[in-house]
């Protein structure tokens, strides 16, 4: 086996049964050209000649479910939320960059046939299984039309996670302070509790039910803001209270 790289003989990668080579990858869009010769102990050889593009595909998740609009981080998936994908290829061929919406994408979830297909079907949306703990497979092809390349991308997603209610005290200028997390301390005067709800499917919001119970006993709620419970910390004990919200 002799193997030339970029018109460039390489004796390194060469000689009998060498028939395989490694090599680093250029920058997106760049080319390498590589060909060998295969020549037999009798008879004729022959060549072969391959032209290799890189290309990137990035694949980006996000799940349907809610957060606080002060929350940074990410929005998690829970049983039975749908969750979206999103593709990002960078192709480039001829030094020219390829239009996403041009390229052909197949879309596949655990494996199972073909969900998605079609030019430019960059985001792909399913429902998350209903059982907890589950991992969702997601697989990609995406090619151009004139199949003169091909790329491949894989994601995991899990489920692992529970829709969840934290509390926090609020102030009417500076909402929720998110430092106070589960515990705080209540100045005289009338307080203000706050019930922010995490990762709960986004279609259930309008129809979230907050039960609220002080010390054990069920109190009501601000009639104009259900997640809103205010207290009187004048007839507080040296004991506090103990609030108690049921998020359904």
């Amino acid at each position: 086996f002799e193997w030339v790289v970029d018109n460039r003989a390489r004796p390194e990668f060469s000689g009998l049964g060498m028939n395989q080579i490694q090599l680093t990858a250029g920058a997106i869009g760049s080319v390498t050209r590589i060909s060998v010769t295969v020549s037999p102990a009798f008879g004729e050889g022959s060549t072969a000649a391959l032209a290799v593009t890189p290309s990137e595909l990035t694949l980006l998740w996000f799940a349907d479910t809610v957060t606080p609009k002060w929350y940074r981080g990410k929005a998690l998936p829970v049983p039975g939320a749908d969750i979206t994908v999103s593709a990002v290829p960078r192709i480039i061929l001829g030094g020219a960059a390829l239009n996403p919406d041009a390229l052909i994408y197949r879309w596949r979830v655990d494996s199972a046939r073909i969900a998605l297909a079609g030019a430019g079907k960059r985001t792909f949306r399913f429902a998350g299984s209903p059982v907890s703990d589950t991992t969702h497979q997601i697989d990609l092809t995406v090619e151009d039309i004139d199949g003169r390349i091909r790329k491949e991308g894989r994601i995991l997603i899990e489920n692992s996670n529970a829709p969840k209610v934290v509390l926090y005290q609020a102030s009417p200028l500076g909402g929720p302070e998110f430092r106070t997390a589960g515990r705080f301390t209540a100045n005289p005067g009338l307080v203000d509790i706050v019930a922010e709800p995490f990762f709960f499917p986004s279609s259930s919001v309008q129809a979230l039910i907050y039960s609220w119970s002080a010390d054990g006993t069920e109190t009501g709620a601000s009639s104009q803001n259900p997640r809103l419970l205010t207290i009187n910390g004048n007839n507080l004990t040296n004991q506090g209270v103990s609030v108690n919200v049921i998020v359904t």
